[in-house]
């Protein structure tokens, strides 16, 4: 029997508020993230994951308030990269706003995906703050595609799991396209 998408949206918000790990589907793969502004939370997902905090995690935003929250400074060129995308982008951004220097890489940049669809478009939006991304797999390993390609261990040390039959999975099924954008505008396609 399905469950109610309210109903899930609701403890999803309630995972993250209470600084758990959840295991969604993003818009583009299985993902783990956390409240992007708890740093114990964040501290949990790399062990989950049981990788390197050196590694950065991406930041999902909803709106363009979010982004600039997020972001030092958006170049003007972003605005029309993001009108004009279609599919899942990860742009990495020279610099961190301050309120999320403890998610920048060590050179100071921050990725960070504007999500304009689907499920985990509603749930940043209802829950009104950024939430960080990860493939669903220990570090180096296969991205999961589906529920059950995710191994037993991270399954068990998530705190709530979205079921796909709950969200209206809108996935494309690969990682999204990553691009880095320079202190000047300058755009370098990473992927």
């Amino acid at each position: 029997m399905k469950r109610d998408p309210t109903n899930v949206l609701q403890k999803s918000i309630d995972c993250l508020n209470g600084g758990g790990i959840l295991l969604y589907p993003s818009d583009s793969l299985w993902g783990l993230g956390c409240d992007a502004t708890n740093q114990q939370a964040i501290q949990k997902l790399y062990a989950i994951k049981k990788r390197s905090d050196v590694k950065p995690l991406i930041i999902l935003v909803s709106s363009i308030r979010m982004l600039q929250n997020v972001v030092k400074n958006v170049p003007e060129v972003v605005w029309d990269i993001l009108e004009f995308s279609t599919e899942p982008l990860t742009i990495i951004y020279p610099k961190a706003s301050s309120a999320l220097k403890h998610l920048e890489a060590q050179d100071g940049s921050i990725a960070v995906r504007f999500v304009q669809s689907g499920w985990i478009q509603k749930l940043i939006e209802k829950y009104k703050k950024p939430i960080t991304s990860s493939s669903a797999n220990l570090s180096g390993g296969a991205s999961p595609l589906k529920l059950s390609d995710i191994s037993s261990d991270i399954k068990q040390t998530a705190d709530y799991i979205v079921e796909e039959d709950d969200s209206n999975m809108s996935m494309t099924g690969r990682a999204s396209r990553l691009l880095k954008i320079g202190e000047n505008g300058e755009i370098k396609i990473l992927r």
